[in-house]
């Protein structure tokens, strides 16, 4: 009886005081259950010293990215699924439709984010932004896949993380 409480005992402790740090460690990590990269890219004539480039981004089920800025403008384009979209620093527009699909001059809905505001992004939504501090997740069942158009500096990486980057619940 003496042994089994002890050993009762040492699960307890070891369940608070390990499971903690795993969780801490796995919610420090950057980026989970994201893939993709470049399509294409390259040097336009026009901006001398930086790369302009097309990715594809697939963000599995619990796949997020967290909180960081990309280093010059980008258009993000959600293809199919949903994505968790979270401002932490700037303010950005997203808009409901497709431009081609509305037809010239015909606006598309939209909303405007600020700093802690929050919006799923789904099929057919996009987004304008520059130097905006975010985070992204897929809280569905079926992956989302996303279409990222960006101009960088080339000597600068395509994401930028921040220390305090946890992924949001």
């Amino acid at each position: 009886m003496r042994l089994s409480v002890l050993a009762a005992g040492i699960i307890l402790l070891a369940l608070f005081t390990v499971t903690p740090a795993l969780l801490r460690a796995q919610q420090t990590e950057p980026i989970s259950g994201v893939a993709g990269g470049p399509i294409g890219q390259g040097q336009p004539e026009i901006a001398p010293g930086h790369t302009l480039s097309l990715r594809r981004v697939v963000f599995e089920p619990g796949g997020y990215v967290s909180t960081h800025h990309h280093p010059g403008p980008l258009v993000l384009y959600v293809e199919s699924g949903a994505l968790h979209y979270r401002v932490v620093e700037g303010k950005v527009e997203i808009f409901r439709g497709e431009l081609f699909k509305a037809g010239a001059g015909t606006p598309v809905p939209s909303e405007r984010l600020g700093p802690g505001d929050e919006a799923i992004l789904e099929a057919g939504n996009w987004l304008y932004e520059s130097e905006l501090v975010h985070s992204a997740r897929n809280e569905g069942s079926e992956p989302a896949i996303v279409w990222l158009a960006a101009l960088r500096a080339a000597d600068q990486p395509s994401t930028i993380f921040h220390e305090e980057a946890t992924p949001a619940p």
